[in-house]
């Protein structure tokens, strides 16, 4: 599968969708909706989150920073 299909997640809604640090790994939060996108597929989902990266998306420790920067 392409992940062109999450192409948002970097591209128009990149303000909302952030990385957030769990461990040795990252999960992709909605900061401003304060949900979780749970991506199945494990190879997609680290495609996705490489993408992310590779775009600069915003990456926090914790859940509070995440939540806190919303408005800032």
């Amino acid at each position: 599968m392409d992940i062109s299909d999450y192409e948002n997640l970097w591209n128009e809604d990149k303000g909302d969708y952030v990385l957030l640090r769990v461990e040795d790994d990252y999960m992709i939060i909605n900061r401003v909706r304060q949900t979780v996108l749970l991506i199945e597929d494990d190879d997609i989902s680290d495609r996705v989150i490489a993408k992310m990266i590779e775009e600069e998306s915003m990456i926090f420790d914790t859940l509070e920073q995440a939540y806190d920067s919303v408005n800032k």
